[in-house]
C-alpha cells in the first residue's frame, strides 16, 4: 500500500463551532453513525441498565490566533446499541424508523475542583427500525470543545440517555494547558482515528465530529486491529513562515518504533509548500501484516526556510481479535480519578456513608491503615464488582466536586461538602425538584429539595438564618434525619411560598 500525504492550508479558524456550543445546547438531526470494521474497541457493555460506556481523551490545539487560550477539544465515541429509542410517529408502522436522544456535557475543573467552564450538546440518534438500532458495532461519533486559559485542570465529560435516563462519565486526570507558541515551529496533539476524510472548509463545525473541514473519527483508546492495513492520523501545524505572498517550504516525516525501541518502520516525508502559517496534516500509513504489539509513531516537522523544528509521539497497538478482550493492559478509559486524590479527600467522600462504629475504627488507624480500610469499604459495596471500576465511588466523587462548586462558602473553596446541602447533596444526590424562596416576606430565606422517587418521597427543608448564604437544614422527613413538626404541617398544609 502507498503512504498517502495530505497537507492542506488552515483557512482561517472556524469559531463556528464554538461559539455555538459554548455554555449552550443544540438540537441536531442524524449524528454521524459509523461500523468500526476491523479497527479494535473494548467489548460492547451488556445493556443491563448499567453505566453508559463511551471512550474519549482531551485534545489540545494551541493555535497562536486563539494566544493565549488554547482549544481543548473532547471528541468520544459510544456504540449506538446502548441507547433507548422511540418511534417519532405514533402512528407509524411497528418496524419503521426510530430516534434517540443524547445529552452531553463537559465540565472543566481548576485545581480547587471549582467548576471554571462547560460546554454541552443535545443530538439525535436514528435507525431504520428497532432491530437495526439494538445492532452492535455500530459508534455515534461527537466531540465539545472550549478555549481554555493557560492553567491545570480536570474535566468531566457526562453522557445521559435522554430516553432511558441511562448516563456515564468520563474523567480527565489532568489536563496541563500552556499558553501558544507564537515564535516557535508547534505541533498540536495527535489524533489516530478510524477513518479521516476532507469535506470541505465551507463544512460547518458545529455538526458532528469536524475539525478544520475534517472528518475525524477519533480512536481514543488508540488499539488497531491486526487485520486492519491502515493507520489514520490528524494534527496541525503552526507558524510555518509562509504567505499566499511568500509560500514556505516544510517536511514532515512518519517514523514506527517497537516497544523495544528500535526502528521498525520509516515512512519517510515529502517536502511540500503551504501558503499560510498554519496547516492540517493528515496521514493514511500502510501497517499490513505488523505484528501485534506496542509502536511509537514520531512525527518530526521541519520548517526549510526558518530551520525550526518540532517532533510528537502517538503511541499505539496492534492487537489480535483475542487481544480485544484484553485492552485492560493498554489505556484502559476507567483509569480511576480516586487513586490521584490525597487521603484527606478519600476520608471526605466516605464520611458520610461510614457508620459510627466504622468512623471510630479509621480514625484511630495509621494513614496506611486507613487507606487500606477505605479501600476495603468501597469494595464491600460496590455494586458492579465484575466492573474494574468502583462506580459507586466515582458518582460520589463527582458530587463532592459538585458540592463544592455550589455550596462552599466562598467562590472556588472547598468546604461545601461539609454544609448542610452539601452532606444531603453527597448523600442523596440531585434533587428532584426544588422550591427557592430567596426573599419571603415574613422569615428568612429558604429552598426545599424533593427526591420524589426514594422511598415514598423524600423532602429537605433548608433556612439562610443568619442572611450569609449558609442554608441550614431545619427538617426533612428522611430516616435519621432531622424533622421539625412544624415545617412538616407546613408542607402538608400547602402553607409554602413568598
Amino acid at each position: 500500500m502507498t503512504t498517502v500525504f495530505s497537507g492542506r492550508t488552515m483557512a482561517g479558524i472556524n469559531r463556528q463551532f464554538l461559539s455555538r456550543s459554548h455554555l449552550g445546547i443544540r438540537l441536531l438531526g442524524v449524528l454521524l453513525l459509523a461500523s468500526t470494521g476491523s479497527w479494535a474497541q473494548p467489548p460492547a457493555p451488556a445493556d443491563d441498565g448499567g453505566p453508559l460506556v463511551f471512550y474519549s481523551r482531551a485534545v489540545q490545539y494551541p493555535n497562536p490566533e486563539f494566544h493565549p487560550q488554547v482549544l481543548v477539544a473532547f471528541p468520544f465515541n459510544v456504540e449506538r446499541h446502548q441507547f433507548g429509542f422511540f418511534r417519532a410517529d405514533s402512528l407509524a408502522d411497528e418496524g419503521g424508523p426510530v430516534t434517540g436522544r443524547v445529552y452531553a456535557q463537559v465540565k472543566l475543573y481548576d485545581t480547587t475542583a471549582y467548576a471554571v467552564d462547560s460546554a454541552a450538546i443535545y443530538f439525535g440518534l436514528s435507525a431504520t427500525n428497532k432491530r437495526e438500532a439494538e445492532r452492535v458495532g455500530i459508534q455515534v461519533f461527537q466531540r465539545l470543545a472550549l478555549l481554555v486559559d493557560p492553567g491545570h485542570y480536570t474535566a468531566r465529560l457526562t453522557l445521559i440517555d435522554v430516553v432511558s435516563k441511562r448516563q456515564g462519565e468520563w474523567f480527565y486526570e489532568e489536563i496541563e494547558v500552556t499558553p501558544p507558541e507564537t515564535n516557535q515551529l508547534r505541533l498540536s496533539d495527535g489524533v489516530l482515528a478510524y477513518r479521516v476524510r476532507y469535506l470541505g472548509d465551507s463544512v460547518s463545525q458545529a455538526i458532528g465530529p469536524i475539525q478544520n473541514g475534517y472528518e475525524v473519527l477519533a480512536n481514543p483508546v488508540s488499539a488497531i486491529s491486526n487485520r486492519d492495513s491502515t493507520l489514520h492520523t490528524y494534527f496541525e501545524l503552526y507558524n510555518l513562515a509562509g504567505s499566499p505572498e511568500d509560500p514556505v517550504s516544510y517536511q514532515i516525516m512518519y517514523t514506527a518504533y517497537d516497544d523495544t525501541g528500535m526502528l521498525f518502520n520509516a515512512f519517510g516525508g515529502k517536502v511540500r509548500q503551504a501558503t499560510g502559517n498554519a496547516i492540517v496534516e493528515t496521514q493514511a500509513l500502510p501497517i499490513k501484516d505488523w505484528p501485534t504489539g506496542r509502536y511509537d509513531l514520531t512525527v518530526q516537522a521541519l520548517d526549510l526556510t526558518t530551520g525550526r523544528s518540532d517532533s510528537l509521539v502517538l503511541p499505539f497497538r496492534i492487537i489480535s481479535p483475542i487481544e480485544v478482550q484484553q485492552l485492560v493492559a493498554f489505556e484502559l478509559p476507567d483509569a480511576d480519578p480516586y487513586d490521584t486524590l490525597s487521603l484527606d479527600v478519600r476520608m471526605r467522600l466516605a464520611r458520610y456513608f461510614l457508620t459510627p462504629a466504622q468512623k471510630t475504627t479509621v480514625d484511630k488507624l495509621s494513614p496506611e491503615g486507613q487507606s487500606n480500610f477505605l479501600d476495603q469499604f468501597w469494595r464491600e459495596i460496590d455494586t458492579r464488582p465484575e466492573t474494574r471500576q468502583i462506580e459507586n465511588r466515582l458518582v460520589v466523587f463527582n458530587r463532592y466536586l459538585d458540592a463544592n462548586r455550589m455550596y462552599s462558602t466562598i467562590p472556588g473553596g472547598d468546604d461545601g461538602w461539609r454544609t448542610d446541602r452539601g452532606r444531603i447533596y453527597m448523600t442523596y444526590g440531585e434533587y428532584t425538584a426544588r422550591d427557592n424562596f430567596p426573599s419571603p416576606l415574613r422569615e428568612q430565606p429558604y429552598e426545599l429539595w424533593y427526591y420524589w422517587e426514594l422511598e415514598d418521597g423524600y423532602v429537605f427543608v433548608f433556612v439562610d438564618e443568619r442572611g450569609t448564604g449558609d442554608y441550614r437544614l431545619v427538617h426533612s422527613n428522611a430516616p435519621g434525619e432531622l424533622f421539625s413538626e412544624l415545617w412538616e404541617n407546613r408542607i402538608r398544609a400547602g402553607d409554602i411560598g413568598e
